[in-house]
């Protein structure tokens, strides 16, 4: 009396919905027990019991890898059917205070931003403009160079778990133009210099 036809449905970075369609031979005594694993390294983390073919498991850590197993219960609440299982992941959490800024540099741009919650395994960061290019890193910080002066460019800073990613939103920052201000010490006027 095995479940069929598990998929999940709906995730995110701390809950997942799995959906199943009945066994054959389907009661109405019966009930259902998922049991929620971690993947790796393998280990047990809760049952939840429903009587209908969904359940939502919630309280999860972004960016997991998860293994859920579904038993059939009969009405003694001790028989079960072999069980049946689905592997999947959370959302990986986005990173958070993302900053970009040209230290009044022509050429260049520095990204920085806070470790997400949850796992991650490594950041892709993302500059697009007249320069399209991405750096993978584990750190929270990296440098973009050789762009054009005066420019704007669009960041984004992906948080990859496993095969779980997720991207934040593009922050927008322009280099510096190829001169910059000072003030005469006589007069306070502004003088470019090229």
């Amino acid at each position: 009396m095995p479940v069929k036809n598990l998929w999940q449905n709906l995730s995110s970075a701390e809950s997942i919905v799995l959906y199943w369609s009945r066994p054959d031979e389907y009661q109405s005594s019966y009930t259902y027990r998922v049991q929620t694993n971690v993947t790796s390294p393998s280990s047990w983390i809760r049952d939840t019991i429903v009587t209908n073919e969904s359940a939502t498991i919630v309280n999860l850590t972004p960016g997991e890898t998860y293994t859920f197993l579904i038993y059939t219960r009969a009405s003694d609440n001790v028989t079960e059917s072999d069980p049946v299982s689905l592997t999947t992941c959370t959302v990986a959490g986005l990173a958070a205070l993302i900053a970009v800024n040209s230290n009044k540099s022509v050429d260049s741009l520095v990204v920085n931003w806070t470790i997400s919650s949850g796992k991650a395994s490594y950041y892709n960061v993302t500059i697009t403009g007249d320069v399209n290019h991405t750096i993978q890193t584990g750190d929270t910080q990296v440098t973009f160079i050789g762009l054009s002066p005066g420019r704007e460019y669009n960041v984004t800073v992906q948080t990859v778990s496993g095969n779980c990613s997720d991207t934040s939103p593009p922050v927008t920052e322009a280099t510096c133009e190829y001169g910059h201000v000072i003030h005469s010490s006589s007069d306070y006027s502004n003088t470019k210099l090229w």
